[in-house]
């Protein structure tokens, strides 16, 4: 698995590559960009034609269920019928909702009649926009940025836009940045998803079709004319050098969030081990394509994330016999495992994996393990692990 994600990997950057060569063209010139949280609730903003529009609370769909029943759908709609249980499937732009549904739907929060009148002619599965516990449901603050690399543009958008509301969105900004100082060869790129995931954006005409894009465009049939006009401003205050307003801070729900995690009581070793030592080591010689791996004593992960640090460490020895890391947990070649050996004793291992790449440099070479370990008394404490060196030719 992880040897066919590095594949593709690869192949992504190999044809980035090609395209960067093929048709590159040298930007150079100013660099700036423009950002703004966006109170997407109620955001008024004019269509295409002129007349006044606006966002709406949230909510989730019937239709966008279609996805599912496209393929396996674990969660039927079931209706009796004669004294008989019979499956009802939604049809592709169902505008028309479900009794059992509705009223399941209606259990958990009975919408309001403004969500339905401004979402027509979708039907409310779930009126996300208006649950607020155990905190919202969806997103009401969204960041909007462009970003400015010499005459081009980068529109961070953060949604999946249809192919249509991304050209209107592209031309609406490039027109925005031509008008006001821009050259005539000034490209405009989409680039999402975008600091915040706000499902779907399709135009007003293929919301109305209801299919699954549209069903899943969340904030109501004027949510492109309200992105295009977010974006405009910025693309505005960009080619004029001025500044924005940032907008309102979306709230900090860190501490709020709920974990059905259980905590980590306290970890401790099997009878006459400590932590860090080595169950399983290392062969003294390696080939080049080969497979390392050991085994620690350890401790549950979870005592530290381990941000901006590794919980494993392939080191290399240099001619001045100082070892020097050569990969980590961050590399495609390395794998680290964890495994609980018994839960009412807190006693677990770590094995440490490290496929030998084909441009390895031959010499001597170890494998170190850091972690922590929690006391049943409370308190952690960081422990390290070193196999036996070894060498790859």
């Amino acid at each position: 698995m992880y040897a066919a994600i590095a594949k593709f990997q690869w192949n992504q950057l190999f044809a980035c590559c090609y395209c960067f060569k093929r048709h590159r063209r040298k930007s150079g010139g100013y660099y700036d960009h423009r950002n703004k949280e966006m109170d997407y609730l109620n955001t008024p903003s004019r269509r295409s034609s002129g007349s006044a529009s606006s966002t709406s609370p949230t909510h989730a769909s019937t239709s966008t269920r279609q996805k599912i029943i496209a393929g396996h759908d674990p969660i039927n709609f079931w209706v009796i019928r004669d004294n008989d249980i019979e499956v009802s499937r939604i049809q592709p732009g169902s505008t028309e909702g479900n009794f059992f549904w509705d009223a399941v739907r209606d259990f958990i929060h009975d919408p309001s009649q403004e969500l339905i009148d401004c979402h027509q002619p979708k039907p409310i599965l779930l009126p996300t926009g208006e649950l607020k516990k155990p905190y919202p449901w969806h997103p009401d603050i969204v960041d909007t940025q462009i970003f400015q690399i010499g005459s081009l543009a980068i529109v961070a958008v953060p949604g999946e836009f249809s192919t249509m509301s991304g050209r209107r969105l592209r031309d609406g900004v490039k027109k925005v940045l031509i008008d006001n100082g821009w050259p005539s060869d000034t490209h405009v790129v989409i680039a999402g998803l975008s600091n915040v995931y706000t499902h779907y954006i399709t135009t007003f005409e293929e919301y109305q079709v209801q299919r699954y894009e549209g069903a899943s465009t969340i904030y109501g049939p004027h949510t492109l004319s309200a992105y295009k006009q977010q974006f405009e401003i910025l693309a505005a205050a960009l080619a004029k050098d001025t500044t924005v307003d940032p907008g309102p801070a979306p709230p900090f729900m860190l501490q709020e969030q709920i974990s059905l995690l259980p905590p980590v009581f306290f970890d401790r070793p099997p009878l006459l081990k400590n932590f860090g030592d080595v169950l399983s080591d290392v062969l003294p010689v390696y080939t080049k394509n080969s497979n390392v791996n050991v085994t620690f004593v350890t401790a549950n992960p979870r005592n530290s994330p381990h941000l901006e640090d590794t919980y494993l460490s392939v080191q290399f020895k240099e001619n001045d016999s100082q070892w020097q890391e050569v990969y980590n947990d961050a590399d495609w070649c390395t794998r680290y495992e964890w495994i609980r050996k018994n839960i009412l004793l807190g006693e677990s291992d770590a094995t440490i994996y490290w496929d030998i790449p084909s441009n390895a440099k031959p010499g001597s070479y170890r494998i170190q393990h850091s972690a922590y370990a929690k006391h049943v008394l409370g308190g952690i404490k960081q422990f390290l692990g070193t196999s036996s060196v070894f060498e790859v030719k």
